[in-house]
């Protein structure tokens, strides 16, 4: 049976008081910050963390799940939905949600990430759901920790494969369905927008390329990197991205882009070029916001269903709960084409 590290371990490791090891836990800064790096040495060496169950009023059968929100803002659409999913789905259990947020680097070490204090402490959440966007780093500080997650797999960055432990979305067959059918309208310049670092734009660019060489032709992409500080969902991106290819005077008639945030900065900047969609150009997105239908004409899109992913997040974890942590098969969710009016044939 595997031993339980307390505080008093800590402290006897570390060679201070308890209430020393308390203060370094609680962030308080009366204390030495040489004893404080040793404390913090000893307690990653131990893989101790804090019990907080004796500070919960009440857990009995209501567990406490945390969705952690990784390097996005949390008004972004997209996560948004999922987190509303897992909450439906959570409160219909009789089990309770908090939100947290984290901004980290993928190059930091996994022990030296500042995770939020409730993954440190022990019995404050039962598991934890990762979205947003993550690295390879993260995963391994929750694995190190032995807290029972689920990962939501598309926006993991660095990955290889389908995971354990996740939930993914398919976004290749729409997307080929996408360029398929532009090119069925007669569409052969058809661009691609989206930064190839991040591996759903990048996977998306595959699916476009794989399309376009089938009917012989030639795939024509704006793949300049992404600004991480960009938060208006790549509004900023899709404008530029266009302003670009319209100042080369490259032909085009269809843009595809990334996600609905690039359409609609796309849409934007056609607009104020004296271009129209789409009878000067067709325009698709992917994800099926909200905004997808504030545009006029309304957005040509592929539905990804956050909430249906949220739901599915929540559903696995607790089912990796209930049996004590035991890796749970990765689960994969269909998308669907939503066709509005950003498109047609090309214009003669």
């Amino acid at each position: 049976m595997e031993k339980h590290i307390t505080i008093k371990d800590v402290a006897r490791k570390a060679k201070v008081g308890i209430a020393t090891v308390s203060r370094v836990l609680n962030n308080s800064q009366r204390v030495d910050p040489e004893t404080r790096k040793t404390i913090q040495a000893v307690i990653r060496q131990l893989g101790y963390r804090p019990n907080a169950s004796g500070r919960r009023l009440v857990k009995k059968a209501t567990e406490m799940v945390c969705f952690l929100l990784s390097n996005r803002e949390f008004m972004n659409p997209f996560h948004s939905g999922v987190l509303h999913g897992v909450e439906r789905y959570l409160s219909q259990a009789g089990h309770d949600v908090v939100f947290t947020n984290l901004h980290y680097a993928q190059d930091t070490a996994a022990e030296a990430l500042a995770l939020p204090r409730i993954v440190n402490h022990r019995g404050i959440a039962d598991g934890f759901i990762l979205s947003g966007t993550n690295y390879p780093n993260l995963v391994a500080a929750m694995d190190a920790l032995r807290v029972p997650y689920v990962l939501f797999g598309n926006n993991l960055v660095g990955g290889r494969g389908r995971r354990t432990d996740a939930v993914y979305y398919d976004d290749a067959s729409s997307s080929r369905q996408l360029v398929e059918r532009l090119i069925a309208m007669g569409h052969r310049h058809i661009w691609y927008l989206g930064d190839l670092s991040m591996p759903w734009f990048r996977r998306r660019a595959e699916t476009y390329r794989q399309a376009m060489k089938a009917h012989g032709l030639t795939p024509s992409e704006y793949t300049e990197p992404y600004d991480r500080d960009d938060r208006d969902y790549g509004t900023s991106y899709g404008t530029q991205a266009v302003n670009r290819i319209l100042a080369q005077g490259r032909p085009v008639t269809a843009i595809v882009a990334g996600n609905d945030g690039i359409a609609y900065g796309t849409w934007r900047a056609l607009r104020r070029a004296g271009l129209h969609v789409p009878d000067d150009l067709s325009l698709v997105g992917f994800d099926d916001v909200h905004e997808a239908r504030l545009t006029d004409p309304e957005l040509t899109t592929v539905h990804v269903p956050t909430e249906e992913l949220g739901q599915a997040c929540a559903r696995m974890l607790l089912e990796k709960l209930k049996h004590h942590g035991a890796p749970q098969k990765p689960v994969v969710i269909g998308t669907s084409l939503v066709e509005r009016g950003s498109w047609g044939p090309p214009k003669l």
